[in-house]
């Protein structure tokens, strides 16, 4: 049985398959209706029919994706995957360049090594074991069925209820989405069994006896299939069913109410269906509808496709025929008479009845004299989809996977090639990232904590920016003090914190699923921290880092539950939390900070600075640079900002001291505080709903005043302004004038001192 944990990895294996298909088919789909708006007087529905399939093609490519590890443990032992060393699916989410140094150097880890006569520390030895193993093109981490077992965190036996009892968010989406797929499908599969039913209880007709020459028909119309006439009391509209053996089923009345000519059309139109294989594209449409049920593109997509496929069918049919444009459409519209009158069933097919819009525009093309028309592609219109194709299709959202392990003895296990030769295989825009810790070194324990040092260092030669990711943990940067030091350094802390017993060898086990990744991919480095989704019950992990940069590469941080701080960086930041504060000093380059739940704090920091938060306060002190700052349910403070500055919240105070270029300052539920040491350089905007006003001015301070409040005061200095002035809105010169400033407020008082 599939525990809870071994669902939460597959539903996030399905989770990045869905949202890769979903941007890579939206992406394609905006640039073949580019294409087709630009262009559709010009194209033929031939071409538009091609061009809109090019979006479910590129739906269906293959998808590089990571196998869950049920999957992969069914595949260790197997004979062949020695000799297939490159699978059909690429393992692996991410480009990852990964030099591991073994644990048994000591030459190369001396300095790392905590002090082995401290008492508090225990070791743990396994002179055996090194750096995980990996496969050249997939890093398949390999478990046993009792190391499952050990890892658990009790010997009792496991429940559905226990093994489904913390399912992640996307879990929950994943049975959501198997719950809705395996309904469209029921409804598929029965919907198929009914037209067998129907189909058997149906009567063959034989071509010879037919009024009309059906080979000649087939002909003309290019098919080399054999296809099967039939007719039935329900059938009400031609229509075709099935792919290799096609059955053309044609209604009991229909050579009694319809013109040879009209007959001839409406066979010649579905036998286009046959043989442009419309019912298998109508088969793969219906697939992909149901599979990505809730992606209007897939929907919009097939919609265009249906209404070009018509169309296409409609342009064969009418050059195949002698019949005039106006006796064709006599023909459509006697089907769809005939549809209207009586209700009828009509199968997972392809017909000739569609929406009354659909059958409004069909009408008008063919009635259209003027219409050039045509029966199939061009040669020249085919080789522009041939190159459009090799263009849009290849491309992905996702980078394929190039991994390389090194031992102590400077071999690759994949390859025994010499680490030297390995790094210059892997290009200029490649890291070298020095793992100088190991899995089994000793560790501490503080409280009820079991902590782990982790150290690593990534030359930075040719890379331009960094990341830096974890999941529950604090990340700290600062900049290298030496400026020819080259290398990115990372302390890290893994903490197991227990709160029930745990053994020894269960807290080694769980810290081996915890680990510190470098990823390379261009010139940028990633490092981030790997670890399972959940946990065992009574058991909480974090890692914190500590991380030194050298100047000059911009630098990212993310955390979930964790904060961010860093001081006196030289290049552009972003650092993003979710239930966690930012705080920097002394950072010269751009910063951009954003967190859900947790307060930003920004000190002597000149650059150009956004700053986002939902339920938290952000603060700026000493930022000469421009500054952006939102929250929702907090308050902003700039103090010796000369801004220009931009504030904006919802449920909370503004407050801004010393600001001398351009401010706009909003709120809906709190007050506004400006206190000016001179007349701001650049025209000002105040507003509040419910709140008050106040802005302190130097006395000499020339302004053009727009003062309005619905139910407060205006409260300015009257011995200096010229003007309009009443009780509820003030509209004049402040010491004669000069730049503007607008206030208004709702429900609160406007104060200029």
């Amino acid at each position: 049985m599939i525990d809870g944990e071994t669902f939460n990895q597959s539903a996030q294996v399905w989770g990045e398959w869905m949202w890769a298909r979903t941007i890579d088919t939206t992406i394609v789909f905006f640039i073949v209706g580019a294409i087709w708006l630009l262009l559709r007087k010009n194209l033929s529905p031939h071409f538009g029919y091609a061009l809109f399939l090019l979006v479910l093609v590129k739906l269906w490519l293959p998808y590089q994706a990571s196998l869950p590890p049920f999957v992969i443990s069914m595949l260790d032992g197997n004979p062949y995957l020695d000799h297939l060393r490159i699978p059909a699916i690429d393992v692996g989410l991410q480009e990852r360049k990964v030099w591991n140094i073994d644990s048994n150097d000591d030459s190369s880890i001396q300095s790392f090594i905590p002090n082995r006569k401290d008492p508090t520390i225990r070791q743990i030895a396994n002179t055996d074991k090194k750096v995980k193993t990996v496969f050249q093109s997939a890093v398949i981490e390999k478990q046993t069925l009792d190391e499952m077992e050990r890892f658990s965190p009790s010997p009792q036996k496991r429940t559905i209820y226990n093994s489904f009892a913390s399912l992640s968010v996307c879990s929950c989406l994943f049975l959501i989405w198997i719950v809705i797929v395996g309904i469209l499908f029921s409804r598929f599969v029965y919907h198929e069994w009914i037209t067998s039913i129907r189909i058997r209880q149906s009567d063959i007709l034989d071509p010879k006896q037919l009024p009309i020459d059906f080979d000649q028909l087939c002909a003309i119309a290019n098919v080399r299939r054999d296809v099967r006439l039939a007719t039935n009391s329900w059938v009400r509209s031609p229509f075709v069913y099935g792919i290799f053996s096609p059955y053309l089923f044609i209604p009991e009345n229909l050579f009694t109410q319809n013109s040879p000519n009209q007959i001839r059309w409406i066979f010649l139109h579905e036998l286009a269906h046959i043989r442009r294989w419309d019912t298998a594209v109508r088969l793969l449409q219906k697939f992909s509808q149901y599979l990505f049920f809730y992606h209007p593109v897939v929907w919009l997509t097939n919609k265009f496709i249906d209404l070009q496929r018509e169309f296409s069918c409609d342009e064969s049919a009418v050059l195949g025929t002698n019949a005039s444009p106006s006796e064709c459409g006599k023909g459509l519209m006697g089907i769809i008479l005939q549809v209207n009158q009586t209700p009828f069933w009509m199968p997972a097919s392809i017909g000739m009845f569609n929406s009354k819009t659909i059958i409004k525009e069909r009408l008008m093309r063919i009635l259209d004299s003027n219409r050039s028309l045509c029966s199939g592609l061009s040669f020249h219109a085919g080789i522009c989809l041939v190159v459009l194709s090799l263009v849009i299709l290849p491309f992905t959202t996702t980078a394929s996977n190039e991994t390389m392990v090194l031992n102590s003895e400077g071999e690759n296990s994949a390859g025994g090639m010499p680490a030297a030769s390995a790094q210059a295989a892997v290009g200029a825009d490649s890291v070298l990232a020095t793992n100088a810790s190991f899995p089994n070194d000793g560790y501490t324990i503080q409280d009820n904590k079991y902590v782990w040092k982790r150290a690593l260092q990534v030359k930075t030669e040719s890379i331009e920016s960094a990341e830096f990711k974890t999941l529950d943990g604090d990340i700290e940067m600062t900049c290298q003090t030496d400026p020819d030091v080259k290398t990115i350094d990372v302390d890290a802390d893994i903490v197991i914190t227990k709160k029930r017993e745990i053994s020894e060898e269960e807290a080694l086990r769980l810290k081996e699923k915890i680990d510190i990744v470098v990823e390379t991919k261009d010139r940028k480095v990633i490092v981030r921290v790997q670890r399972p989704n959940t946990m065992p019950k009574g058991i909480d992990t974090y890692v914190d880092m500590r991380v030194k940069v050298p100047a000059g590469i911009n630098l990212a941080a993310s955390s979930v539950d964790g904060d961010i701080t860093a001081g006196k960086l030289t290049s552009s930041i972003a650092f993003t939390t979710t239930d966690g504060d930012i705080c920097i000093i002394d950072c010269s380059g751009p910063a951009a900070l954003k967190t859900t739940d947790g307060d930003l704090e920004v000190t002597n920091c000149p650059g150009q600075l956004v700053l986002h938060s939902v339920d938290g306060d952000i603060t700026t002190t000493n930022c000469s640079g421009a500054i952006q700052a939102k929250t929702v349910d907090g308050d902003i403070t700039a103090e010796q900002c000369p801004g220009p500055v931009e504030a904006n919240t919802v449920d909370g105070d503004i407050d801004i001291t010393n600001a001398k270029n351009k401010i706009m300052a909003q709120t809906t539920d709190g007050s506004i505080s400006l206190v000016f040491d001179s007349a701001p350089g650049e025209n000002c905007t105040f507003k509040t709903v419910d709140g008050d006003v106040s802005i302190d001015a130097p006395d000499d301070a020339k302004l053009n005043l727009v003062l309005q409040t619905n139910e407060g005061d205006i409260n300015i200095p009257e011995e200096n302004f010229t003007g309009v002035k009443n009780k509820k809105q003030i509209v004049g010169a402040l010491n004669g004038g000069g730049v503007s400033m607008v206030v208004s407020t709702g429900e609160g008082s406007i104060t200029i001192k």
